[in-house]
């Protein structure tokens, strides 16, 4: 009951509803499809892998397609994720280096390679758009350095008392900064209150940086 008390009186309450209507088998693979659940390998680096629980009661399968419950994600994956949505379904595979020089040699040079499809186009397009009313509508499109942004906020409970860890996710859609971003805030409580100052900072910093 306190879950359908807390589903009710959220935002989230459409949401949960939908996970309940397409069911556990359908949000486990769209969940795997997405590359949420796998594990990375970023510059040689072995990630954490994702873990949704959806063999659950409806109750519990709703507060989990919202992003609650005992989902847990990596945020390399996440971030992978938000550069699908921002490019139609596809993302860039994430790498740490970029290159590595000795004098006027370049020793290293990464190579941008694609996920493949992670992501439905048009679902991508859907989602982004709705993202970017949440950047317009709620979270102030001056925290976002001047770019056309999508951005989603949340919030991870702990079970040890303690405040709850801060996130926000998001992309500029902007051809001159193609960014993804993911900024966690452990202990911040309110996603946006916590967040948006760091995703402001960071994403100034990249308009800056390049040109």
């Amino acid at each position: 009951q306190d879950i359908e008390s807390a589903l009710a009186n959220s935002c989230n309450g459409v949401f949960g509803q939908l996970a309940v209507e397409l069911g556990s088998a359908a949000m486990k693979q769209y969940a795997d499809a997405a590359g949420l659940t796998e594990s990375l390998r970023v510059d040689g680096i072995q990630t954490a892998s994702g873990h949704f629980d959806f063999d659950v009661s409806e109750n519990q399968l709703a507060w989990a397609g919202v992003g609650q419950g005992q989902d847990t994600m990596c945020p390399i994956s996440m971030l992978q994720y938000m550069g699908a949505i921002a490019n139609g379904g596809k993302a860039a595979l994430p790498h740490i280096v970029d290159c590595v020089t000795y004098g006027s040699s370049t020793k290293y040079s990464a190579s941008t390679e694609s996920t493949g499809r992670l992501i439905d186009a048009d679902t991508a397009d859907a989602i982004a758009e709705m993202m970017h009313t949440a950047v317009v509508r709620t979270y102030g499109e001056w925290n976002f350095a001047g770019l056309y942004c999508g951005a989603k906020t949340g919030t991870a409970e702990r079970s040890d008392g303690q405040a709850a860890d801060a996130l926000m996710v998001g992309f500029s859609m902007d051809d001159s900064y193609p960014l993804a971003f993911v900024v966690i805030v452990e202990g911040g409580g309110s996603g946006s209150g916590a967040c948006a100052p760091v995703v402001s900072a960071v994403l100034s910093a990249c308009v800056s940086e390049l040109g």
